[in-house]
């Protein structure tokens, strides 16, 4: 449905709105533009190819800006034209008419820039205010960690105390490193430290106002947070306020506290990073925890790698593994296919990780055995985890998530189910919440249990368990929702399970 003004625009020019509408890409408005009968060689429709190859690059790669060189030839590409001056010339009225910016040798939306831009002065006036002498002297916080040491019974190497160090003596810092090299214990003894140098009571960790905020972009992320450090952390969006009681962009919550961590940052995009940074006030300082190497965001732009690349930041780099045990073979694997190397080992059989190769027809099958044969070894079906890199194919997530469904939870005489978009969500399912919902307090990644199901009640229909809160959805918040026997990596970051299994077809190959 278009409003009255907007379809009178479109009429005048459908290729002004290509990065502004969201479901609007330059296929659509060429269909319009046909109909309009607007020549092909047209500066409007030139234009529209240079948006939608910038706009399609920022929502599909995440990358903030394109080469000129690679700008002008998938746009040449899209137009079915080699007239490269004619694009140039598109290129430079929208630079004129701030759509884009150019800068040497590449080109971004005029927003992007803006808000990379917003963040950089943002960052540089977190710096600024904090630059007077640190709080706490270098000898004070020595023995601060020693104390912290004592009382965590735990002996910090070389690394990890001077990462505990950046974090209290500068207003931003940042702590990377890959699993199993300690990033939790860190935090762990940032937080003691400093309940030790501020003086801080037990009591005022849970006070309306408590001198530690702990953040992380998913629900899972922030509750694994909670569970060893602690301290209630919260989703980033929960902690700014994003969408509660109806509260817009210039309504966030003001961060004040002694420390921000945030965990997870590789999972950061730049518009909700803006947000955050843009929301601290007094709060002396800001640590950002991730793995450099994990995946990227889903959204724009690479912060976390960006901030550590910049070299402006204290930042401590954790190598050596430290976690032991049975686990450990599996972190190994993970840091040797990181590095490139001993990439044979990961075909081999160890007390925790199997490498089972099967036909793609038949992974349904394959994992269907592992599962039973996990279930009558002792493990639990919420043990169980399915990863996957993708979505479809026979070892994606849709595909996997029918097959493991009828496994754990298979349909009984009588029972209630409840179908979305070819979807049957049955009580006792496993499910995923896909979007950030504020209002309901659940969040992007976690994951519940269906309880009640009522098909006659659209506004009420099915009741799930999150952890130990119940959520009711109504026939709508259905399309947030998804089966969760098997979820995508991406949606995994931030997560633990007993027992995993990780798909992998050649259509996952690089």
């Amino acid at each position: 449905y278009l409003k009255g003004d907007t379809l009178a625009k479109l009429e005048e020019n459908p290729y002004a709105l290509v990065a502004n509408v969201s479901g609007y890409n330059f296929n659509s408005a060429d269909k319009l533009g046909k109909s309009l009968e607007i020549p092909l060689d047209d500066p409007r429709r030139i234009k529209g190819a240079v948006l939608q190859v910038l706009t399609e690059n920022l929502a599909v790669e995440g990358n903030t800006y394109v080469d000129l060189k690679e700008l002008l030839a998938k746009a040449a590409e899209l137009l079915g034209s080699n007239d490269f001056d004619a694009i140039a010339a598109g290129i430079n009225d929208l630079q004129h008419k701030n759509k884009i910016v150019v800068d040497d040798e590449t080109a971004a939306l005029q927003n992007i820039f803006e808000t990379e831009n917003e963040i950089a002065n943002l960052l540089k006036q977190l710096i600024d205010r904090h630059q007077e002498e640190s709080q706490y002297s270098e000898k004070e916080v020595t023995k601060a960690i020693e104390k912290a040491e004592k009382e965590l019974d735990i002996s910090y190497d070389d690394t990890q105390k001077l990462a505990i160090k950046n974090a209290l003596t500068n207003p931003i810092s940042i702590l990377t490193g890959g699993p199993g090299t300690g990033k939790t214990t860190i935090v762990n003894g940032i937080l003691k430290a400093l309940r030790i140098l501020a003086e801080i009571p037990k009591s005022a960790l849970f006070s309306e106002d408590p001198p530690f905020l702990l953040a992380a972009p998913t629900g899972r992320a922030a509750k694994r947070m909670s569970e060893i450090t602690g301290v209630a952390a919260k989703t980033i969006h929960r902690l700014l306020g994003i969408g509660i009681d109806g509260s817009g962009e210039e309504d966030l919550n003001t961060l004040n506290g002694e420390i921000l961590i945030v965990d997870e940052m590789s999972m950061v995009d730049m518009f909700l990073f803006k947000k955050l940074i843009a929301s601290i006030d007094s709060t002396a300082h800001v640590v950002f925890v991730g793995d450099k190497d994990q995946l990227p965001s889903v959204g724009a732009g690479n912060v976390f790698s960006d901030l550590i690349d910049s070299n402006i930041f204290p930042t401590t780099q954790l190598k050596q593994i430290h976690r032991q045990g049975d686990e450990s073979t599996i972190i190994t694997l993970a840091h040797d296919i990181n590095e490139g190397k001993n990439q044979d080992n990961i075909f081999k059989k160890t007390n925790n990780y199997s490498f089972i190769s099967c036909q793609p027809n038949l992974m349904g099958d394959a994992i269907s055995q592992i599962i039973k044969l996990a279930l009558k070894r002792g493990f639990d079906k919420d043990d169980i985890q399915i990863l996957s890199p993708m979505y479809h194919g026979n070892g994606g997530v849709i595909k996997l998530n029918d097959v493991v469904q009828e496994i754990m939870n298979p349909p009984k005489v009588n029972s209630k189910k409840i179908e979305n978009h070819n979807e049957i969500f049955r009580i006792g399912d496993r499910i995923l919440q896909l979007q950030n919902n504020p209002e309901k307090d659940i969040y992007n990644g976690q994951i519940g249990k269906v309880i009640s199901i009522n098909e006659n009640n659209p506004k009420e229909c099915l009741v799930a368990k999150f952890d130990d809160r119940e959520v009711t959805f109504s026939k709508n918040d259905l399309h947030d929702l998804t089966r969760a026997y098997a979820i995508t990596i991406h949606k995994s970051q931030g997560s633990e399970f007993p027992l995993v299994i990780l798909t992998l077809t050649k259509q996952n190959s690089i």
